[in-house]
């Protein structure tokens, strides 16, 4: 909690007087400057700032000189000094007034005065950038209003005094608030110069006239992402008042390159300047509609005056078009109505209470007149209002159908419990009131536990190159369970006390999935499996040790690694296994902890089951799963004993993992959000892209190019996955319509022939996967393949044969198919997925399960299969992106370390891979080069995982 000096505290010359504000980086005071006879803003920073007497110098001498910075839009530095124990402060002055964030003056202020306050922001830095000083933190918390529109920038130097890189300076200051404010060489790490406050300045700008920041995230790492990456939302969708040389001038200040921003502040300046010359030209179209309505309404403006000459001299006057709207007019006319009731009154020798007069006739042919007097502006209000009453239900009606699958069910409520945005799996106590969670940092994996009524955060176990899965507290909420293994491989079982201690192994079995336990936290429940995967078994470690197997499937059928959950009554226990019908798709059933049988629960169909939990009261299951015909991992409900599913969350995230408190109230996810649009760099610069797409799912799931360099992609953006195709011009995106009938589940993973017009690509279907085929025009439109589970088609040379996965009895394998169809040929009968051909087409990689280790590495073949030619290690799995270069000598793959991808390459003559591309934010989730080598193009956004807590769920 913040301490804050009392009223009397004395600082050098200074007499604290009351405390104004603090930020995360210390407090502000108003102070008496005892030797000046003036009121000062005092800000006392943090003692860690200034640990070194470097530090201090840096500081001393930074303020000392930029007490010469003086201009009327700059707040003064008086000084800077350290104080008897070790704290920075500076003294400034004081300035009755409030920040920009705290005022909201974009909806207050008209255009031209918005353009104002930009002006005096750009004059104040202009002379600054001239004397030499940058602000680097141009944001509204630094912009004082005063009275009359008169803006002053705060905090010059803070930025120089403590950059970023200094201990302390990162936590203290970056939030997802003043994130978005930073210029891009400025999330890069790049040297800034007066451009970087250029684009801060355009952030500014665009909020005032949006009402939000052009560049929005959960957290930090989104925000960053999103200056870097994203390209902002045209003003115009916000507002249409805008004329377009003010938008234009906003973009250019936003431009990402420097280098085709405004190179100074004088030049934006100018062209703000002579926009507002012309402000009378900017509500022309506005004002003859006015005009006319206020003819049709009998609304008389005064002889000779418009509604530009009423706007210069009614600023401090109502608005004059306050008068159109209905309770205006309504007032209007009871003010009219009551005159004349008063003159009736009168005429009467009444008074204002005698209803008689209601009844006489003169009042009455008064009243007559008085609304024929009336009736256009009542006939036009009464059109409005009823024009509401059918537009609002009709208007809630299309939002409500158009975004059903964007929103929560009403009633539910949701909190984030964390905000790094790289958690993996979480789990919350029996009592409700502790969460273990398992969050990234690099190449680590940390294990960590929160109370929820206490802001600290305590580490229990680290794992470096491992990750943490099935987290599971005990029933007496003292341990967490978990199993530790490699990412996509098995693990090993384990647990630790969640207050410190020693991680004790519980089973040296290879384990897949989460864990179960117990009602009365004696006996431990895992899925174990042989090295091939071949066979998986349900086990029970007894409260002696002793190891039980009480179920097992052999390949075809298997335990997926869903989780385990044990029954409140102890009797049996719930997992996921596949359907016998079909080897595809998932289903819930119970074992019998006495091996007396097993029953279903829910026969799915699911397509992917995270985790799964049984109620407390033994009547239902949550779980976190994603149906057939939609990926996205929601929330569910299943009821029990009737199996029926009901679905809890039902918008665009991701919810994977589930955790329940014992009393039903409480159940937390690892809520996952992601971005992905499409971007192209030439082959030469692949550190200078350019965006293409802007939807919310481009192209994560698949990526190709066409002959003549157009690129056919996969995009989520109608709620299911379809492929669409793209010029290399921002705005060239149209779908192609190569669905066919009962393709509910979606299209994805294209290729297009190297030579002609031909796509293949994966249809989900009911029972399965499979390949078809189609020209881009949907011409020739048929399937290819009989055996389902087929996934990741590329063209052979020639384009007239394809090359794909295949999972045959769970093994992976690549197999070869005519594009005419006929019966298929395997190429490699070892475990193997995702195929790639070389440019010249001899050659073939793939990701290849090395028998000897078990590990998933990069294998090179012949194009005709067979053993390996090469082999060669990285990080990744089965399922690891991997790509040629156009030289067709080595082959690139991406690397996720702490949230951030980049790219790799593996020379195929040997050696180290080496880095190629220089990424510091967001993933890479798919790329490939173009056929003639001249584009690459990625799928690029960024992911953000956080643990989040549902409430009011039944």
């Amino acid at each position: 909690m913040r301490e804050w000096l009392p009223s009397g505290t004395i600082i050098g010359r200074y007499h604290i007087s009351s405390r104004l504000s603090a930020n995360g980086l210390g407090e502000v005071y108003l102070a008496s400057d005892t030797s000046a006879d003036r009121d000062v803003a005092l800000k006392l920073l943090p003692s860690e700032l200034v640990v070194e007497d470097a530090t201090v110098k840096r500081f001393i001498g930074i303020y000392k000189s930029i007490t010469q910075l003086r201009h009327r839009n700059i707040c003064q530095i008086y000084e800077g000094g350290i104080t008897e124990n070790g704290r920075p402060y500076i003294a400034m002055e004081y300035i009755k007034g409030q920040s920009l964030d705290m005022l909201g003056y974009g909806h207050q202020l008209n255009l031209a005065e918005l353009i104002e306050i930009v002006i005096q922001i750009a004059e104040a830095l202009e002379y600054a950038h001239q004397k030499g000083w940058l602000h680097l933190e141009i944001k509204p918390s630094n912009l004082i209003i005063k009275q009359g529109l008169k803006v002053l920038v705060l905090d010059f130097g803070q930025s120089l005094a403590f950059p970023p890189s200094m201990s302390m300076a990162e936590p203290l200051r970056l939030t997802p608030g003043n994130a978005a404010y930073l210029s891009p060489e400025q999330v890069s790490g790049e040297k800034p110069d007066q451009r970087a406050d250029i684009f801060s300045l355009g952030v500014v700008f665009y909020e005032l006239l949006a009402g939000h920041t052009p560049f929005v995230g959960l957290n930090v790492d989104e925000v960053l992402a999103s200056v870097t990456l994203a390209q902002p939302l045209p003003l115009t969708e916000f507002r249409e008042d805008l004329p377009a040389e003010l938008t234009m001038i906003v973009g250019k200040a936003l431009a990402k390159d420097p280098g085709e921003r405004y190179q100074t502040m004088a030049e934006m300046a100018r062209d703000l300047r002579q926009l507002g010359t012309r402000r009378d030209t900017w509500f022309a179209s506005a004002e003859t509609s006015i005009d006319a309505v206020a003819e049709a309404l009998g609304v008389n403006l005064p002889q000779g005056k418009s509604v530009a000459d009423l706007r210069q001299s009614g600023r401090n006057q109502p608005n004059k078009g306050d008068r159109l709207a209905p309770g205006s007019f309504i007032e209007d006319l009871k003010k009219a109505f009551t005159t004349l009731l008063e003159n009736s009154l009168k005429k009467r020798g009444g008074k204002a209470g005698d209803m008689m007069v209601l009844t006489d006739r003169s009042f009455l042919q008064d009243t007559k007149d008085l609304l024929k007097s009336w009736w256009r502006r009542i006939l036009v209000i009464t059109l409005f209002i009823f024009g509401l009453i059918w537009a609002i239900p009709l208007a809630w009606q299309l939002w409500s159908d158009n975004d059903e699958k964007e929103r929560l069910p009403a009633g539910l409520r949701t909190n984030l419990l964390t905000s790094v945005g790289k958690v993996t799996d979480a789990a919350i106590s029996p009592d409700g009131k502790t969460i273990a969670y398992s969050v990234i940092e690099g190449d680590i994996q940390n294990l960590m536990v929160k109370d929820l009524d206490n802001p600290e955060v305590f580490r229990i176990a680290t794992a470096k190159g491992l990750e943490f899965r099935g987290l599971t507290f005990s029933p007496d909420g003292r341990s967490v369970a978990f199993v530790k293994g490699l990412p996509f491989n098995l693990g090993e079982l384990y647990r630790v006390r969640i207050r410190g201690g020693i991680e004790e192994r519980l089973s040296d079995q290879p384990v897949i999935g989460a864990p179960a336990i117990s009602p009365d936290g004696s006996r431990y429940a895992y899925v174990a499996a042989n090295s091939d995967n071949s066979e998986t078994t349900l086990v029970i470690i007894e409260s002696n040790g002793v190891k039980r197997p009480i179920a097992k499937r052999k390949s075809p059928l298997f335990f997926y690694p869903g989780g385990l959950a044990w029954s409140p009554d102890g009797k049996s226990i719930a997992c996921v296994t596949n359907d016998s019908s079909s080897s595809w798709y998932l289903k819930i059933v119970s074992i019998a902890v006495d091996e007396t049988g097993e029953k279903t629960l829910n026969p799915g169909p699911w397509s992917e089951i995270e985790r799964i939990v049984w109620m407390p009261d033994g009547r239902g299951l949550i779980v976190s799963a994603s149906g057939p015909y939609n990926r996205s991992m929601q929330l569910w409900r299943i009821e029990i004993p009737t199996g029926e599913a009901f679905e809890i969350t039902g918008d665009k995230s991701d919810y994977r993992g589930v955790s329940l408190s014992a009393d039903s109230r409480s159940l937390i996810s690892v809520q996952h959000e992601s971005l992905s649009n499409i971007w192209i760099a030439s082959g030469s610069d692949i550190n200078r892209v350019q965006q293409l797409t802007r939807d919310v799912g481009d192209g994560i799931d698949g990526l190709a190019w066409t002959a003549d360099d157009r690129i056919v992609y996969v995009s989520s953006a109608g709620g299911r996955e379809t492929i669409w195709i793209t010029g290399l011009n921002v705005n060239a995106q149209r779908p192609l319509p190569v669905a066919p009938e009962g393709g509910a589940g979606g299209e994805y993973q294209p290729a297009v022939s190297p030579l002609g017009n031909n796509l293949v690509y994966v249809v989900e279907r009911p029972n399965g996967t499979y390949l078809w085929r189609s020209e881009l025009d949907r011409r020739n439109l048929r399937r290819l393949t009989d055996e389902s589970m087929v996934f990741h088609p590329v063209f052979t040379a020639n384009g007239r044969g394809i090359i794909y996965s295949v999972l045959r009895s769970r093994r992976r394998v690549i197999a070869q198919l005519d594009i005419d169809g006929g019966a298929p040929k395997t190429l490699i009968e070892k475990q193997a997925w995702r195929p790639v051909l070389s440019p010249d087409g001899t050659k073939l990689a793939c990701n290849y399960r090395d028998e000897a280790t078990g590990q998933w590495k990069i294998g090179i073949f012949s194009s005709s299969g067979g053993l390996p030619m090469s082999i060669f290690d990285g990080p990744g799995s089965w399922h690891r992106i991997i790509r040629w270069l156009p030289d067709g000598q080595s082959v690139a793959y991406p690397v996720t370390t702490g949230g951030v991808t980049n790219i790799w390459v593996q020379p195929l003559a040997g050696g180290a891979p080496t880095q190629m591309t220089n990424s510091r934010i967001g993933r890479i989730f798919d790329f490939t080069w173009s056929n003639s080598g001249q584009y690459i193009a990625f799928a690029q956004g960024w992911v953000s995982s956080d643990v989040v807590i549902l409430t009011n769920f039944r």
